[in-house]
C-alpha cells in the first residue's frame, strides 16, 4: 500500500508541475488574445463561424476561439454560433500563429456566404484585425470557397480539449493533498503497528526471562 501511494504521489506531483507550466503559459498567452464583435444585420437568425489563415500558402483553419466566460481556456466548439436579428456577439481568440480572415454565415437553408475580414491574410500575418466590429449584411456576403467551407465545418466539431485543459489545471492540486494525507496516515498506521509489535515482543521476552 505504501509503495502504491508513493508512486501515485510522484505521478500527481508530475501533473502538478505540468499544471504550473500551463498556468504560466496561460498568463503569457493572454498577450495574444484578441476580441471582436459580430452583429447580425440580417432579418433572420444566422449561425456564424470565424475562420483563420495560417502560413504563407494561405491554409484555412478554424480560428482558435476561447471559452466565452474564461478567455484563457479553449472553446469546445469554435463555430456555429447562433445570432438572432440585431444580436451582437463578442468572440475572443488566440491570434498567435493565425490571421482572422473570414466569417462564414449560415441560415436554416445552409451556407449563404462569407464576410471577408482580411482580403490579404497572408500579408502581415499573426496580427489582430484593425476592425473590431463586423456587421452582417446581405450585400456584404460573397460565396464561400471550398477551403473556407471545410475549415468552418471543422470549427463546428466539438472538442474535448477544454475538459483535458481544465483537468490538468485543477485536478493535480487536490490529488496531491489527498495522497499526501493518505501517505501520512498510512505511515502513522504502520508506525503504530510496529510499536504494538515491539511491545508484544518485549512482554514476551520479559515473560521468558521471568
Amino acid at each position: 500500500m505504501g509503495l502504491i501511494l508513493r508512486v501515485a504521489l510522484v505521478i500527481a506531483y508530475f501533473f502538478l508541475g505540468l499544471s504550473c507550466l500551463m498556468f504560466a503559459g496561460m498568463t503569457f498567452g493572454a498577450a495574444f488574445l484578441s476580441t471582436f464583435t459580430v452583429e447580425n444585420g440580417l432579418e433572420r437568425p444566422v449561425w456564424i463561424t470565424p475562420v483563420g489563415t495560417v502560413g504563407p500558402d494561405g491554409w484555412r483553419s478554424p480560428l482558435p476561439v476561447s471559452h466565452r466566460f474564461v478567455a484563457a481556456i479553449p472553446a469546445a466548439v469554435c463555430g456555429g454560433y447562433e445570432l438572432q436579428p440585431n444580436e451582437i456577439r463578442s468572440i475572443t481568440y488566440d491570434m498567435d500563429d493565425i490571421n482572422f480572415s473570414e466569417i462564414v454565415v449560415e441560415d436554416a437553408t445552409g451556407m449563404i456566404g462569407q464576410l471577408i475580414v482580411n482580403p490579404d491574410p497572408t500579408a502581415s500575418q499573426y496580427r489582430a484585425p484593425t476592425t473590431k466590429h463586423f456587421l452582417l449584411k446581405a450585400d456584404a456576403l460573397v460565396p464561400v470557397p471550398a477551403a473556407v467551407s471545410i475549415a468552418a465545418r471543422r470549427a463546428q466539431q466539438r472538442s474535448n480539449l477544454p475538459i483535458v485543459f481544465v483537468s490538468i489545471l485543477v485536478l493535480p492540486w487536490p490529488a496531491v493533498l489527498v495522497l499526501s494525507w493518505l501517505k501520512k496516515r498510512h505511515g502513522a498506521a504502520v508506525e503504530s503497528q510496529l510499536t504494538s509489535s515491539n511491545k508484544v515482543v518485549n512482554r514476551s521476552r520479559r515473560s521468558v526471562e521471568f
